[in-house]
């Protein structure tokens, strides 16, 4: 008579080549999940941040960040009263200032990553004007112009730059891979450094993510990277 099954030999050797191959495929596979997650993510985060700004316009009545009379580079507005509105719009758990940060390990935001090409810089370089988290980890910073040239047109009027940290307080700290830059214009929109939307308005500037966030580029400029996600799909095509 036949018998059917297998022996305990023959399970163990099975269960033992199974353990391998996932040891083995396993990481690659959470990194492309994590690698996956990273534009919907960073789509949210700016999402979040634009509908906030506009919400605030649309309190005050008017059209401008610059009129509402709340910003540091409108010679008379203050960072920390911008920021008490914005929780009116964003569920923001920690907010602080460049005098007391609470994520001093991000001060250059380049931890770990490529040094950013002078180009793909936003706002003032040297300084942060605050810094605030939401209630869903994502930590932003921004750089508020020293000089915000005013334009009827608030979508072509600049007013800083906006650094946004995906992950929060978690690892790699990473331009390009948990980090990413926009310029914040008046009507409360951002724009992803290195993308052409971008450098419409800073014409003079060589960042782009064609030249500087390409997969063969052999130093990553992480900031326009951001670009580079937001013209693919907010996929990650880079290494």
């Amino acid at each position: 008579m036949k018998k059917f099954g297998f022996t305990l030999a023959e399970v163990l050797i099975t269960l033992s080549i199974i353990g391998v191959v996932s040891a083995i495929t396993l990481p690659t596979l959470t990194s492309n999940t994590r690698t996956a997650q990273i534009g919907p993510k960073l789509a949210k985060a700016a999402s979040m941040f634009e509908q906030a700004n506009q919400a605030l316009l649309n309190e005050r009545g008017v059209d401008s960040l610059f009129d509402t009379n709340l910003l540091p580079a409108d010679q008379g507005g203050d960072f920390d009263d911008y920021l008490d509105e914005l929780r009116n719009f964003m569920k923001i758990t920690i907010l602080d200032d460049e005098n007391n940060n609470p994520f001093p390990n991000r001060a250059s935001w380049t931890e770990g990553g490529s040094t950013p090409n002078n180009d793909c810089r936003v706002g003032n370089p040297h300084e942060m004007a605050g810094y605030f988290a939401t209630k869903d980890g994502i930590v932003y910073g921004l750089r508020m112009a020293v000089f915000a040239p005013l334009n009827r047109r608030p979508h072509r009027s600049y007013v800083g730059g906006v650094m946004v940290d995906i992950n929060g307080t978690a690892r790699p700290n990473e331009t390009g891979r948990d980090i990413f830059a926009f310029a914040l214009y008046a009507d409360g929109s951002l724009r992803p450094v290195g993308s052409d939307d971008w450098n419409e308005a800073n014409p003079n500037s060589q960042c782009s993510w064609r030249t500087q966030c390409e997969p063969n580029v052999p130093m990553l400029d992480g900031y326009a990277c951001t670009g580079h996600i937001f013209a693919n799909d907010l996929k990650v095509l880079y290494n």
